[in-house]
């Protein structure tokens, strides 16, 4: 599909038929991107107060909060004010789940956690939400000149559903976006892809850090390079060294986007390569680490997700802080220095395989879920080639449901990674974390550049 003809005529008309706002969202987010200081923080403020007042009114778990400390959402009148509603942490939100449900009928979907913290969880998005978020995502590719309906390759963390072949013909054609998993990355894949590049004219790739290294290091083993526009990174951190392998291949800058499925898009990099918050869809801070002082823990609100908000909520992620410089590339948002966090090993079998470690992140979603919708904190360690452990932070689980469980997640590492290997299952009750305050979940003892 011509990129012009489903910028201006697919696109709309689709998102007309569907109700939805997502071009009028991302006008608005073009408009607003030098916009006036005080104005960002007035139209901020004007956002988080009206959540305020709907979580008093209809979500059982901030109106009983509230009433406990005494807080009057009347009485917050500014972002200082508001540092008296409690942060709220994942443990919290496990607790008290169906408490984040408002009584207010909404419209929603639900979503999925990656679990690259540990905790892969079930969350409620309101449609409102769900569109700002993807016009937030569209807005960072917008200011790097990938607009609406330009060809992107997708290397994606997990596997998509299965669709006729008929119809994934005719929506990659007609957006112009062409998804295939992360999960395993290997020289016939790689060169599929290359040779997907070519045909389709892609003009940039989205996806895990990680997973699209491993395919630009294979291409740049091969000796095989591609012009493209940008590579937008995701989902986890990124290296310096796997930053220079991938613009090496594919002659091109690399743009962080850093996000959560709670949350959505928190910020992407600029020109410059500074992230900007997108302060227009959440409200971002900072406080000290009470397990590393040099680092902070991210808290974010998010303004439009009224289907089962989260007032000050703790990501899981560090940051060494705010960039208190103004930015040349004329977006006035403030700007996060460095995330620290989810940054997954890559699992590495004895045949050359390498496979993403969101794989999982995949399988305990796909085996605890049904039964753990709040999520359960986990840690995986690769040993060995062929050796793997497994924890769980599962209590009080008679015979008879860790037997079932164990089964399950079995014939789900089987499928992913092969009947070679030796998986051993433990309930813990509690799981460590790194020096820097991060659980790492997902870590190997193979050790591979």
């Amino acid at each position: 599909m011509n990129a012009t003809i489903y910028r201006y005529i697919i696109s709309p008309i689709w998102q007309k038929l569907k109700c939805q706002k997502i071009n009028n969202y991302l006008n608005l987010l073009i408009n607003n991107h030098s916009l006036q200081r005080n104005k960002i923080d007035r139209n901020s403020f004007k956002d988080l107060k009206n959540l305020l007042i709907f979580c008093e009114n209809n979500v059982p778990y901030y109106r009983r909060i509230f009433s406990e400390i005494g807080l009057k959402t009347s009485e917050i009148n500014n972002f200082e004010d508001y540092k008296t509603v409690p942060i709220l942490t994942k443990e919290v939100f496990r607790k008290y789940y169906k408490d984040f449900i408002p009584e207010k009928k909404i419209q929603f979907r639900y979503t999925e956690t990656s679990g690259s913290t540990g905790t892969p969880t079930k969350f409620r998005i309101s449609k409102t939400a769900t569109e700002k978020w993807y016009a937030a995502k569209l807005y960072g590719r917008s200011l790097h000149g990938i607009k609406p309906g330009d060809p992107i390759l997708w290397i994606w963390g997990r596997k998509f559903k299965k669709q006729h072949k008929l119809y994934k013909f005719f929506k990659n054609n007609l957006e112009n976006e062409y998804k295939f998993s992360a999960f395993d990355i290997d020289l016939k894949k790689a060169l599929a892809l290359y040779n997907l590049i070519k045909r389709k004219k892609i003009k940039s790739i989205y996806g895990y850090s990680s997973a699209i290294y491993e395919f630009a290091k294979i291409l740049k083993n091969k000796g095989l390079t591609v012009n493209l526009s940008k590579v937008f990174v995701t989902a986890e951190g990124i290296f310096d060294y796997q930053k220079e392998t991938i613009r090496s291949v594919f002659n091109c800058m690399v743009i962080k986007e850093y996000g959560a499925a709670e949350m959505g898009i928190l910020a992407f990099d600029c020109k410059e390569g500074k992230s900007h918050i997108v302060e227009d869809n959440v409200y971002l801070e900072l406080i000290k680490s009470k397990h590393n002082s040099e680092l902070n823990e991210v808290i974010v609100t998010d303004f439009n997700n009224y289907a089962m908000p989260l007032l000050r909520y703790n990501s899981g992620d560090l940051s060494s802080g705010f960039d208190e410089e103004l930015c040349t590339c004329g977006s006035t948002k403030k700007i996060l220095k460095d995330v620290v966090g989810r940054k997954y090993d890559m699992i590495k079998l004895s045949n050359g395989k390498v496979i993403h470690g969101e794989m999982v992140n995949y399988v305990l979603k796909h085996a605890l879920l049904n039964d753990f919708p709040s999520g359960c904190l986990f840690e995986f360690k690769q040993e060995s080639y062929s050796n793997f452990k497994l924890s769980l932070a599962l209590f009080d689980l008679d015979d008879d449901t860790k037997n079932r469980l164990n089964k399950l997640i079995r014939g789900l590492f089987n499928k992913a990674l092969g009947n070679n290997h030796n998986l051993v299952i433990t309930y813990d009750h509690e799981i460590g974390r790194l020096n820097s305050g991060k659980h790492r979940y997902i870590s190997s003892d193979i050790r591979h550049t």
